[in-house]
């Protein structure tokens, strides 16, 4: 019997893997991929609701295996019942449907990759126990369940319904609005397990040693759910992780940790269209010229936000127009970004001649203690230099995205419809009374995709921040250029948008006002970001 369980098991597993390499490897639109996935959903959950679908899918089943278990070699014990349950997981296949679209939707918003396997080696280790339950408990735990459940009928309906409602949510996506509703008013997590891993960290983040004390060790699923703990001061947190996938150097030959030991390493994450990254950028070109010479690497790691800043031409003038002349690799699928365990941009990971990560810093600040860390790595005095930096913080507009899959703020409406329509082009109405502070809208016409908008006729976006600097990520999109016209209380212009990168819309003292966007058809937006 736990040959048949297993074997059924892996052929399932097997399915599961080839099926969403499959719609990976497709490259089909996000949004299709999503409407894939509820069609798969709708289509089992017709089997478990319609006799007749029912009936005719374990015909179909039953005549695709039934070749390779009567050709199958006939043995007894562990292996003969490992080839005899291997068939089966295509007939099991509708039981898990649910796993299937899973796995589909993380395919459509990410790739197939080490994550992907997990989830399915999860589904298939968790379903163990009741196959195995179910197969040892016989014909006594079979006629129960049939006497309870009324012979499987009313659990095959109640399951049948709830993945028609899955479908929906799924196509519609609804999900996303489900998992903002729980994070934002409910305090929960959609994924239960997150909440134990954060709760482990904090835990374990009362014996954390910094200096030259104990080291700092930290489980798997702790720094997936958190990454590395930003302390003050120089810590142990053992070896530092590597580079990997990375697709292009600039600046450089391609560099590894293990060659650049006897060097201090400081890895800065960063991605040219994030303004928070490029105010880092005078101070790590500042120390790159400072302390090369006394045995300290600088390497930029630019891992893309935005799909257009995985192109390397685009990287390369990126590069050049900063003045950038550190080392710089290009992360285009976060192979990198996902081995430090990172979350954030920029973030920096400072590494000692031994290879050991010693200090973690994420975001902008904190320069005088990074620098003062590096000195002491590389046995040099302390720097008495200040950040520079402002001692009171002042409110601003957070970092608003255009593109669906992270809108937030959004005050518009499509036929009278509150919200976005996703990957059509639509008719947009800003609303009658004037925007809530750090709310936007669109108005005119938009195609509004994952991660950015494409302007049509009469297109225009209002927003009311609070900020002394606005930014947009935007580019010319289908057509060669285009132009964004600002209107604000002290005037109007117009910016030329002839690639992609980030544009500086407003720059002076800090202000609360309307800002209302005229932007000529064709154009792409992505994002805006406030200083």
């Amino acid at each position: 019997m736990v040959g048949v369980v297993v074997g059924l098991e892996l052929s399932f597993f097997l399915i599961g893997i080839v099926l969403a390499g499959a719609l990976s490897a497709l490259g089909l639109p996000n949004s299709l991929l999503q409407w894939v996935a509820a069609a798969l959903l709708v289509g089992f959950a017709l089997t478990m609701i319609v006799p007749a679908f029912h009936e005719r899918f374990q015909r179909a089943m039953s005549r695709a295996t039934a070749p390779v278990a009567s050709n199958a070699p006939r043995r007894n014990g562990f292996i003969g019942g490992l080839l005899a349950g291997a068939p089966l997981g295509l007939i099991w296949a509708p039981c898990a449907g649910p796993i299937l679209a899973g796995i589909t939707v993380a395919g459509a918003t990410t790739s197939f990759s080490g994550r992907t396997v997990t989830t399915m080696v999860a589904y298939a280790l968790g379903m163990l126990g009741p196959l195995l339950l179910i197969g040892f408990g016989g014909r006594r735990a079979s006629d129960f369940l049939r006497t309870r459940l009324g012979g499987g009928r009313k659990v095959e309906l109640g399951m049948g319904a709830v993945l028609l409602v899955t479908a929906a949510m799924v196509g519609f996506g609804w999900v996303n609005s489900i998992n903002r509703f729980l994070a934002e008013t409910v305090n929960l997590t959609s994924t239960p397990t997150a909440a134990l891993e954060q709760r482990a960290l904090k835990q374990g983040s009362d014996e954390i040693v910094t200096g030259e004390g104990e080291p700092i060790r930290l489980s798997i699923a702790q720094l997936q759910a958190n990454g590395y703990p930003e302390v003050e001061e120089l810590a142990d947190y053992g070896p530092a992780p590597g580079f990997e996938g990375i697709s292009d150097w600039f600046n450089s030959n391609p560099l590894t940790l293990e060659e650049l030991r006897g060097k201090v390493v400081l890895v800065d994450f960063w991605t040219y269209s994030c303004i928070n990254c490029i105010r880092t950028f005078p101070h790590l070109k500042q120390w790159y010229a400072d302390y090369a010479d006394e045995g300290f690497v600088l390497v930029g790691v630019h891992t893309p936000e935005f799909a257009f800043e995985k192109e390397p031409g685009n990287v390369a003038a990126a590069i050049e127009d900063f003045g950038i002349e550190y080392p710089v690799a290009l992360d285009p699928d976060f192979a990198t970004w996902e081995n430090f365990y990172n979350r954030f941009w920029p973030a920096h990971y400072l590494i000692d001649r031994d290879g050991v990560l010693r200090s973690v810093h994420y975001g902008e600040g904190a320069y005088e203690r990074t620098e003062n860390e590096i000195r002491h790595l590389l046995s040099l005095p302390a720097s008495e230099k200040g950040d520079g930096e402002a001692a009171t913080f002042v409110p601003r507009t957070p970092e608003t995205y255009l593109g669906y899959q992270r809108a937030d703020r959004f005050a518009g409406s499509v036929d009278g419809r509150f919200g976005i329509v996703p990957d059509e082009s639509a008719r947009y109405e800003k609303p009658a009374e004037e925007l809530p502070l750090d709310w936007w809208t669109y108005d005119g016409t938009w195609t509004v995709r994952g991660e950015s908008a494409e302007a049509g006729e009469g297109a225009t976006i209002e927003l009311h921040y609070r900020a002394a600097d606005v930014h947009i990520v935007a580019g010319p999109g289908s057509e060669d250029r285009g132009t964004i016209t600002i209107h604000t209380q002290s005037g109007s212009r117009t910016v030329m948008i002839d690639e992609h990168r980030l544009y500086t819309l407003r720059s002076g003292g800090h202000t609360k006002e309307m800002m209302r966007l005229e932007i000529s058809p064709g154009v792409e937006v992505y994002s805006f970001t406030f200083g």
